[in-house]
């Protein structure tokens, strides 16, 4: 990485945590080629979504599945609200190779029948599953700039998310 930084006449960082992650692989001459260029989301396309009124409580969570994201985490707190008695949904969009580790997982506490696994979708598909959230939550243990928060955040959909990375620079908070 340092030596393509060197190579380079200047680098596009999407965010400061980005930024910051090319100046630890590079020398301090080389950090006036680092231009900020901050990633957003399309507002015609993500637009404010009308409040959900459903009785059951929908919580959203797009992301690869994989330990690094934290859906174990998300399970367990779905568990315990859903056995406390509380109506809660779980809606998983996203694929790999923890798949059935989680499912596994969401059978064990015995969740499965609130947990939607949607697999991999495209965004005509995801625009309409975010319509229906209540929450969206991000678990994630590693992240740079998640785009997943952004869309959801133009929704105007209140989103709860580790403090970790890049996702300070996106929610503070409350």
């Amino acid at each position: 990485l340092s030596n393509k930084i060197a190579g380079a006449s200047f680098l596009c960082c999407v965010s400061n945590f980005c930024r910051s992650q090319l100046m630890k692989a590079s020398s301090p001459e080389q950090w006036n080629k680092f231009e900020l260029c901050r990633l957003g989301v399309d507002p015609e396309v993500f637009d404010v979504r009308p409040a959900p009124d459903g009785d059951v409580f929908d919580i959203l969570c797009t992301a690869r599945l994989v330990p690094a994201k934290g859906l174990s985490i998300l399970l367990l707190a779905a568990a315990d609200l859903i056995h406390a008695g509380r109506r809660v949904r779980l809606h998983l969009v996203g694929d790999g190779p923890a798949r059935e580790s989680l499912e596994k997982t969401a059978f064990e506490l015995g969740i499965a029948d609130n947990v939607i696994f949607y697999g991999t979708i495209n965004q005509i598909r995801l625009r309409s599953i975010l319509l229906i959230a209540d929450v969206f939550v991000l678990p994630s243990f590693a992240e740079g700039i998640p785009v997943v928060l952004m869309e959801a955040m133009a929704k105007e959909i209140p989103c709860i998310s580790t403090y970790v990375a890049g996702v300070p620079e996106l929610i503070e908070s409350s």
